[in-house]
């Protein structure tokens, strides 16, 4: 009887030390953070990250482990992941289904040091999101600080901070855990092209009303645009070629001069390569729209 009772009271201290938390924005978190690169996207573990549902550890050891992790983990401060923030993915992992096999839990106990360069595709691919003749780029978290190597002068757009944007000179690699966790890098070839001549009859791409210019340099002009409901852009000309990282989750109708519509849906951190010469006007098809344009010089 008096294990039952301190049993119970266990479990009621437990239950009154974790604060509620919102799964679906705890979903967003764990993706915006990267923690899906190693745990995947359901919290089931793989070969760089241990199972974390949809039992995690009691919160308040959670949350110890999340701020002073053991192995290649990167620790998340309170700048990055606010307690209420880890509130939300607790509950997000703990909504999560039982794995259809069985992987290690987190525990306390030490962990091996784990090479995230060694996870599964469904992880950690080690491949470039795009590679080119003009870009190379790569979808890159905190948990894997030792790659990938960029070789030429490259733009580092936060996932994790939406419109912060990071230019380093060539080989130099930008500190991913002060980008908020996740950003996109974009790593600068050689060939270069200058812009297209416009005889189309409509205006550039850019600027374009609402858009806020991050900043320029030689090699490249860095925007950053919110789209509107129900609000096509002008129709326009794009005289360079593009590298957009999407900031949110929706669709964008593409209509060109002739008629003809297209529609691609994005979420975020989706990231093309888009080509110059094209002339098309756009609207938000659903959710939301916000995305970092690079145009390549």
């Amino acid at each position: 009887m008096r294990y039952l009772l301190i049993l119970a009271a266990a479990v009621l201290l437990q239950t009154s030390a974790t604060p509620a938390g919102d799964a679906d924005n705890g979903k967003t978190l764990f993706v915006k953070v990267g923690c899906y690169q190693c745990h995947n996207y359901e919290g089931h573990g793989g070969a760089a990250g241990a199972r974390i549902a949809p039992n995690p550890p009691p919160f308040r050891g959670f949350v110890s482990y999340v701020r002073s992790p053991k192995g290649d983990m990167p620790p998340y401060r309170e700048k990055t992941l606010s307690e209420q923030d880890l509130a939300d993915i607790y509950a997000y992992l703990r909504s999560r289904p039982r794995p259809p096999a069985a992987v290690p839990l987190l525990t306390s106990d030490p962990v091996p040091v784990r090479n995230p360069a060694a996870a599964s595709s469904a992880d950690v691919s080690g491949k470039p999101l795009i590679d080119n003749e003009r870009v190379t780029v790569w979808d890159v978290t905190a948990a894997d600080p030792n790659g990938p190597r960029v070789e030429g002068d490259s733009v580092w757009v936060s996932v994790s901070r939406p419109g912060e944007v990071v230019v380093k000179s060539k080989g130099a690699r930008a500190d991913i855990a002060a980008l908020g966790g996740r950003a996109i890098a974009i790593d600068l070839k050689n060939a270069r092209k200058p812009p297209l001549e416009n005889k189309s009859g409509y205006p550039n791409a850019f600027p374009r009303p609402g858009v806020r210019k991050v900043l320029e340099n030689e090699r490249i002009i860095v925007w950053d645009y919110s789209w509107t409901p129900n609000q096509p852009t002008p129709m326009h000309f794009h005289d360079k070629d593009v590298v957009v990282v999407y900031l949110a989750d929706g669709a964008l109708k593409s209509t060109t001069p002739d008629g003809q519509s297209t529609t691609n849906e994005f979420s975020v951190g989706t990231t093309r390569f888009n080509l110059r010469d094209r002339v098309h006007t756009e609207v938000l098809a659903k959710g939301s729209g916000r995305a970092v344009i690079t145009e390549l010089k």
